[in-house]
């Protein structure tokens, strides 16, 4: 059998919220890119060069969306495939980035930007299937995950408990 036979047609997933975290802009702090403003609007956001994620990763998804919404769109000059090629590029002076707070987070060589009239944040959540029964390994794991997950909202700026 394979793994999709094995998976019942009205197995779903079940969420536990463990944190919110907002999007920031990061830039190089040096070069043409650098930011020389705490906040930035969409608006002016939309103008600098860009550096995004690949089409189907979730925060693209979520940027696009608020262009989408306010009627602009962005300056992309290149797309990185994960989120270290897209700090390495925005660190190398390629553009400017839009990224969870949690990921500036002990890095150095950067410096971000709040988004001012957008509220562009992200949930991090726990999932598992809501049709099999979490063994005791998995609940010890869980747990362990929703402190690390509060410990984090403590010591990160930009982040919330849920």
């Amino acid at each position: 059998t394979t793994p999709e036979s094995r998976q019942s047609p009205r197995a779903t997933l079940s969420r536990i919220p463990l944190l919110n975290e907002e999007l920031l802009v990061v830039s190089s702090l040096r070069g043409d890119t650098a930011l020389d403003s705490p906040t930035l609007t969409l608006e002016e956001l939309a103008a600098k060069p860009q550096v995004v994620f690949h089409r189907g990763y979730d925060l693209r998804a979520t940027t696009e969306a608020a262009y989408l919404e306010a009627g602009l769109q962005p300056n992309v000059v290149v797309e990185g495939p994960e989120m270290d090629a897209v700090l390495r590029f925005v660190e190398l002076g390629l553009g400017v980035a839009v990224v969870p707070a949690m990921v500036l987070r002990g890095r150095q060589g950067f410096s971000s930007a709040r988004l001012t009239g957008s509220s562009l944040q992200r949930t991090v959540s726990l999932a598992h299937r809501s049709d099999v029964p979490l063994s005791r390994a998995a609940r010890a794991m869980a747990a362990t995950i929703e402190k690390v997950a509060a410990a984090m909202v403590g010591q990160t700026p930009g982040t919330s408990s849920v």
